[in-house]
Parts: C-alpha cells; sequence; structure tokens
C-alpha cells in the first residue's frame, strides 16, 4: 500500500507540474557529494521531480542519470480520468524487478548536464560561456526492441511512430538520414503546437492561454514570416502579470506575434548547443576516447582486450580479426565523457551522430541559431574554434583549420560548401585520431545514409 501511495504523489507532481517550478525548494541533504561524483536519480533522489533533480545538478554541480518513462502526460484537468489506469501501470512496473532496466523498451537512459560556465579553454574567447542545463541521452540512439544482435524490426531509415530510445549493449540505429533522426527522437515525447496570444519581443513568447500546459521541452520551433526558426527556451515566467511568457534564445529578427506559431518537442534531436556543452566541458577536464579504431581507440593497444568494445555482430571482421561498430556503451570507461561509468558514452567514434544544423553554399542557413555565418571552406584540422560571434562561439565550430591543435583532440573537419548540408559529430570506427568531441562533418546532403552514421536525443 505504501508503494502505491508512493506512486500517487509522484504522478501528480509528474502531471500536473510545469517544466520550470524551479522556485520550489529542495533540501539534496548532500554535503559531501563531490563535484566529480554522478547521481543517479532512482537510487539517491527516488521522489525528486525532474525539475528538483535538474536543480541539483545544477547546485552541487554533478550530473545525474535517470530512466525517463515513455508514457503520455496528461494534463491537469485529465488526470482524474486517466489516474487509476495510470497507477496500475506504474506500480506493476516499480512492483517487477529490473522494470526499468537497460534494454527495455518502457524507459530510456538520459544524463542531466549541469549549467556550468566554461573557464581555462584554449581559447581566451570561449572562456565565461554559460553552458549545459538539459538531459542527452547517456547511449547512442537505438530502436526500442533493438538487441545485442538486431538493430531492430523497424526500417533503418522509415521510423515512422517508432520512438528512438537510449538503451546500453544493444546495436544503435543506423542508416537513417537527417530528417528521420529528427523524427525518430520526437517520437519519444510529447509535442505541442500553439500561437502567441498576444505580441512578445525577438526574445519572448506570450500564449496566455496553453502555458504551463504545453512548456514539455526545452526545444521550439518558431514559424515567423515563412520561416522556421530553432530556438532552446530558457527561461518560464509563470506569473501571469501581465502576461505568461517563455524566454528564448537566440533572439529572433523581428518580435513574436499572433500572426507567428510554435512547436515545443519533448525530446529533439541534439542541437549545436547542446553538444558543444559537453565538449567544452571535455576540453575542460579530459577528452574522451572511444571506437575510432576498429573496435579499440586508436594508440590503445590491440592485444589489450579491455580496450575494446563489444562487437556488432551485424558487421564482419578484418583480415586483421577487428571489426566496425561496436555495441551501445560497452567500451571501458575511458570511452565515457566523463571517464565513468555513468557519463555520456560514444561521443569519440562508433558511429556519427547527426547534429540540427544545416547549411547552405557554406553558410549557416536562415532559421538555424548563427545564420548568416560562413563556416571555413576547406576540410583540415581543427586548429581555433569560433570565439568572436555572440552566438557561433557557443556551437564548437572550427573558425580556423590548418594545423592540429592536440587541446582540441587533434580532431578534423570535413566540409563541402557545394549546396545543402546537414552536421554531423563525432567520428565513426575508421577516422582514428581525426575522430572525437571536436570532429565536424558538414560534408553531406541531409538525405544522406550511412552504417557508420547515427544520432542520439536531448530533453
Amino acid at each position: 500500500m505504501f508503494k502505491i501511495l508512493l506512486i500517487a504523489c509522484l504522478l501528480v507532481s509528474t502531471v500536473i507540474g510545469p517544466v520550470w517550478a524551479d522556485e520550489k525548494e529542495f533540501s539534496t541533504g548532500s554535503s559531501n557529494i563531490t563535484k566529480a561524483e554522478t547521481v543517479i536519480a532512482e537510487i539517491a533522489y527516488p521522489g525528486a521531480t525532474v525539475e528538483e533533480l535538474e536543480k541539483i545538478g545544477d547546485t552541487e554541480q554533478v550530473l545525474i542519470e535517470k530512466r525517463f518513462a515513455h508514457e503520455p502526460q496528461y494534463s491537469s484537468s485529465e488526470v482524474e480520468k486517466n489516474i487509476i489506469s495510470r497507477l496500475a501501470s506504474l506500480a506493476r512496473k516499480i512492483l517487477a524487478r529490473d522494470a526499468y532496466a537497460d534494454g527495455q523498451t518502457t524507459a530510456s537512459v538520459m544524463v542531466y548536464i549541469p549549467k556550468f560556465t566554461t573557464a581555462n579553454m584554449p581559447q581566451s574567447g570561449l572562456n565565461g560561456l554559460e553552458m549545459g542545463g538539459f538531459w542527452m541521452d547517456k547511449y547512442e540512439a537505438s530502436q526500442p526492441d533493438a538487441s545485442a544482435s538486431s538493430v531492430g524490426s523497424t526500417s533503418t531509415n522509415s521510423p515512422g511512430t517508432t520512438a528512438a530510445v537510449s538503451q546500453q549493449s544493444v546495436v544503435p540505429w543506423h542508416t537513417i538520414n537527417w530528417d528521420n533522426s529528427k523524427t525518430a527522437c520526437e517520437n519519444r515525447g510529447q509535442k505541442k503546437t500553439g500561437a502567441p496570444t498576444a505580441t512578445g519581443t525577438t526574445t519572448t513568447l506570450i500564449d496566455n492561454t496553453n502555458f504551463p500546459a504545453y512548456l514539455v521541452g526545452r526545444h521550439i520551433r518558431i514559424t515567423q514570416g515563412g520561416v522556421v526558426y530553432h530556438r532552446r527556451i530558457t527561461a518560464y515566467n509563470k506569473d501571469a502579470t501581465p502576461n505568461l511568457y517563455v524566454t528564448i534564445w537566440p533572439a529572433l529578427p523581428a518580435n513574436t506575434t499572433t500572426s507567428d506559431s510554435y512547436t515545443i518537442c519533448e525530446y529533439h534531436l541534439v542541437t549545436p548547443y547542446e553538444w558543444a556543452s559537453v565538449a567544452y566541458w571535455c576540453c575542460m577536464h579530459t577528452q574522451p576516447k572511444g571506437n575510432n579504431d576498429y573496435g579499440n581507440n586508436t594508440g590503445d593497444s590491440d592485444s589489450d582486450g579491455t580496450t575494446f568494445g563489444i562487437r556488432d555482430p551485424q558487421t564482419g571482421y578484418y583480415t586483421d580479426g577487428k571489426w566496425d561498430r561496436v555495441l551501445t556503451g560497452t567500451g571501458p570507461r575511458t570511452w565515457s565523457h566523463n571517464q565513468q561509468s555513468t557519463g555520456v558514452w560514444d561521443l569519440n567514434g562508433n558511429v556519427w551522430e547527426w547534429v540540427d544544423l544545416k547549411i547552405n553554399n557554406g553558410v549557416i542557413m536562415a532559421g538555424f541559431p548563427g545564420a548568416a555565418y560562413t563556416v571555413p571552406a576547406t576540410s583540415n584540422y581543427v586548429n581555433q574554434l569560433e570565439d568572436t560571434d555572440t552566438t557561433v562561439k557557443y556551437f564548437a565550430i572550427s573558425k580556423t583549420v590548418g594545423s592540429a591543435n592536440a587541446s582540441y583532440g587533434n580532431d578534423y573537419y570535413w566540409v563541402n560548401v557545394s549546396g545543402e548540408r546537414a552536421a554531423f559529430r563525432g567520428g565513426n570506427w575508421a577516422n582514428g585520431g581525426n575522430a572525437g568531441v571536436l570532429s565536424l562533418s558538414l560534408g553531406h546532403a541531409p538525405s544522406y545514409t550511412y552504417a557508420g552514421l547515427g544520432f542520439r536525443a536531448c530533453k
């Protein structure tokens, strides 16, 4: 009975709480938590809401790992009619051993990247940037029914309504294009579409009708003047005096009006800001290794089996006995971004990962943050990152290329400035030392598919 009552309490806080209820105080009781630790939410704070966990992460500067159930959330008006069925469903899962274990289709493992300010970066212009403040998939995306021997039953480049999930020790979802990667990420959760109810500013959007119910995520697409703008929600004003509004970044070219429309997604394809947040954190601490040398990390001994990931059995062996893809999150801890088992895995190598950014003829396309910025026109090593553009310096994009820069992992930059190209990052199993968290490819069309190209989601 106690467990049922606990479920009820948790459920009510889940279904009626706004996304940013951060004014609520939550005592961490964690004076002994160190900044190197990672908190596993279900163990350390089983009664905490998502918002409370985020506050703990930001305050204590710790990563937080949590399993998110793939179930619809209901508005307060629907709670009464759905409470019984949801209680029964949650009770079965909590009472069942390993109900949320990796490999289940009901949950994805994500890691909260706390808000932090960059410091001691290789370029002084990259210091003082406020980064983080979001959840990232712990593992490269996979299909819900993926296993250690199968990518899953969904056609890889036709997700339909199939949701991408984050689970360990399975075949990653590969051979999928940019648009379908976005669809698979968004299939995981809610998506709310509305329109402003009053004129805002270039950095605020007012909706007195649907907020906070529509605040299901941090990623917002605003259609204004026929252009779709990809933006990040950074704050929510829940005091309706005079209006309910969100603050967005970066600024739009014009004030939001009732003629605009918006869509907020609970889950979305990793954005340039989100990938850069983890990459900058790694620059401040240590660069992760990964599967960039046919199952191993370049430079690590091939005779030491402990440095390999578990082979994806869909791939064959090479003449030297090595292979290409590995199962998600199966390498040594050095393949995690923070060198711990509870970090974000496989950001260096294994499969490239699509990022929510496009260029056209070498220029960031309209609607994307940093629009009209011209990227370096030739492929070469990352030498310096953009550090003066007020928006693009948050994206870890090359400013100059040429001589390899060890501070950036000797990572590489690929580009094709002819036509429309979509971004992917990290490298794959064959890129050797050129792969890494600062590696970036702008060399292929959004329609491109490849067995060495996958993706992951953020929230």
